[in-house]
């Protein structure tokens, strides 16, 4: 058996997550990672069910499955316990990442004792923020120009939140995943690199290297959204309020269709409007047009 912090939580699992922080053992796992051969006897998924970036799934309030063609089964139970069955043939790294990037994140979605952000979470000068916005919108671009400025990251995709008097934020795994332009010549010559599957048609890197990742948790100071527009001239970081602020929070939670699939529990509502209240908000408004990736990192480095 291997043992890993992830996201804050104890992981206890048969299958070797090599990227993620290893420990010597654990008292008790809160989440459990188990073969079973005999998965598609109770695995029961078809083309029917939504299909979504290249993988089968159906979420339920206690119950997740997950079919990726070409590697996989999974299923996971009430947050703490994940099933799978590998089919033959499988690639090590990119089941690395199902699991790292999709299972676990859907396992503390269940679990509902922490909320997870879909972003970049980052300390610099002993604050800690999320980074995120749409697709697109540049966060590998600002997150590694602040790298560059000093800061640490403690979770590349998916940020777990745990709710405490405070909101801290928990480190995930010492990588980032980054296409091949986002890559500096210095973590080129600093970092281990390997080429990961393509499964989005996309070539990209898992960027491994322990220096430049912040282990552990840290209270959680604000959350940045960016925001490409062409109603602007120049970055602009804007801190929101009220209503504004709490639909930014909920937009920018990891994997919304699920909230609305499901319907959002009024406990997880009020953990977000909890979260929302003891952090700040900010929208960082960037032109659609030019590079201005040195001006938004100084917002973000003045403001904080």
């Amino acid at each position: 058996m291997y043992y890993y912090k992830i996201y804050g939580l104890n992981i206890e699992s048969d299958y070797k997550l090599e990227e993620a922080v290893s420990v010597l053992n654990i008292d008790k796992p809160d989440i459990t990672i188990m073969q079973d051969p005999q998965h598609d006897v109770v695995y029961d998924i078809t083309e029917n069910d939504k299909k979504v970036d290249g993988y089968l799934y159906r979420y339920e309030s206690d119950r997740g499955w997950v079919r990726y063609p070409g590697q996989g089964a999974f299923i996971i139970r009430k947050g703490e316990r994940i099933t799978y069955r590998l089919y033959d043939g499988y690639d090590h790294l990119l089941v690395n990442e199902i699991f790292l990037c999709l299972i676990l994140p859907i396992a503390i979605f269940q679990k509902s004792e922490q909320l997870m952000l879909h972003g970049s979470g980052l300390v610099l000068n002993d604050k800690c923020f999320v980074v995120s916005g749409r697709s697109g919108a540049g966060k590998s671009t600002v997150t590694n120009a602040l790298i560059d400025c000093g800061a640490k990251f403690l979770a590349d995709d998916t940020v777990a939140l745990t709710l405490e008097d405070d909101i801290y934020a928990n480190s995930a795994y010492p990588q980032q995943k980054l296409c091949l332009d986002q890559i500096t010549d210095e973590m080129k010559n600093s970092c281990e690199m390997v080429l990961l599957p393509e499964d989005d048609g996309v070539a990209k890197y898992a960027v491994r290297d322990r220096e430049r990742f912040f282990e552990g948790r840290k209270k959680l100071d604000a959350l940045i959204v960016l925001n490409p527009s062409d109603q602007v001239a120049e970055p602009i970081l804007e801190e929101m309020n009220g209503a504004e602020k709490l639909t930014m929070f909920l937009e920018n939670l990891y994997k919304p269709d699920v909230y609305k699939l499901l319907g959002m529990a009024p406990d997880v509502f009020k953990k977000c409007m909890n979260v929302a209240s003891k952090i700040k908000v900010y929208k960082l408004s960037r032109p659609l047009e030019g590079m201005t990736t040195k001006e938004q990192v100084e917002l973000i480095r003045t403001k904080l």
